[in-house]
């Protein structure tokens, strides 16, 4: 059974949320009744991630295991159907580790329900500079510093001083490089384009399995086209998007995590970063398809058990999911 082999982690990189109207109703009665086609500030989001937790005991936990740089907790939310207390595989997404990509948080509720503009962290500038500040997904070790970032600390791409100099990138560094074997695939959600990127940012280097890689990506968007009619492009970042290093997609794959996929979700730039909230249960609903294509090719390669289709659908919901959710409430430029 598919969800019963293998563990999800999801990861929620929330830079902004006070520029976010408060929603008309939060979490108050009900995770069943949150409105997950609206954007919710961290408040709220810090509530629901509380009830999911109260109503679902013995199933849900959540643990800090961070600190941001303004010492705010970096918090996990772990869903576990374990009953032979074995030891699982995992998959990991994270979502929003750019603050301004609104929809990227959405999608990662979305998951676990089925299942703005700030860009940078918010640590203090350099000696000779008065920006604020660091891109996190140029911040992390793999050809750190070579292409797409710029060393003004003013610029959205400022990589860091040195690489993995963050709190936020340390800490998921460190989270993820203890549990590399266990980990199978790695999910970072971002927006905008419609894409679906693969390793490497540097257009010098090529994933291992690219042609594996390119294989389930194209078959994921086919997949996510078949819901709303939305085309998302696939390839690697330095092809179709632009060349950029020290992200954390590359590093995952460096790691030894075989399917690391970048999603940039909609749209093609008319709304870009501002998604409206009527766009955001589709673009769940798509992304939530190309995800599950990719984790059920995933599992059968590794099982080796795809021959009860019926079951594997059926044990997709009730496979572990860690949700961990770095918060760094900032200021938007």
């Amino acid at each position: 059974m598919l969800i019963s082999s293998v563990l999800i982690l999801l990861l929620w990189f929330v830079m902004k949320t006070d520029a976010l109207p408060n929603s008309s109703s939060g979490v108050e009665k009900s995770t069943l009744e949150y409105e997950y086609n609206k954007y919710h500030p961290m408040s709220e989001i810090y509530a629901w991630i509380d009830q999911i937790v109260e109503e679902n005991t013995g199933v849900v936990t959540s643990s800090v295991f961070g600190r941001t740089f303004e010492g705010r907790n970096m918090t996990y939310l772990k869903i576990s159907v374990n009953p032979d207390g074995k030891q699982k595989k995992a998959i990991w997404m994270d979502c929003g580790i750019h603050a301004r990509e609104w929809i990227a948080p959405a999608v990662c509720q979305w998951f676990v329900k089925e299942t703005r503009l700030w860009r940078k962290s918010r640590s203090a500038p350099p000696d000779d500079c008065d920006c604020y500040g660091v891109d996190l997904n140029r911040n992390f070790n793999f050809l750190w510093g070579t292409v797409g970032v710029s060393f003004n600390c003013c610029a959205s791409t400022y990589p860091g001083s040195a690489a993995v100099s963050e709190t936020e990138s340390q800490a998921l560094t460190k989270f993820l490089s203890n549990r590399t074997d266990e980990i199978l695939g790695y999910f970072t959600i971002h927006s905008y384009s419609q894409k679906i990127l693969l390793p490497y940012g540097h257009p010098n280097v090529s994933a291992p399995n690219y042609n594996e890689l390119m294989k389930v990506g194209l078959a994921a968007a086919k997949a996510m086209k078949s819901v709303h009619g939305m085309e998302y492009e696939v390839g690697n970042s330095a092809t179709i998007l632009y060349p950029f290093s020290g992200n954390s997609q590359d590093w995952a794959r460096l790691m030894g995590i075989p399917f690391s996929f970048t999603f940039e979700l909609r749209d093609k730039g008319t709304f870009a970063f501002e998604l409206p909230e009527d766009q955001i249960q589709p673009v769940c609903e798509e992304v939530y398809v190309g995800v599950y294509h990719i984790i059920k090719y995933i599992h059968d390669k590794t099982f080796h058990n795809a021959a009860d289709s019926g079951a594997v659908l059926c044990s997709f919901m009730m496979w572990t999911i860690v949700m961990c959710s770095y918060i760094t409430l900032t200021t938007l430029l």
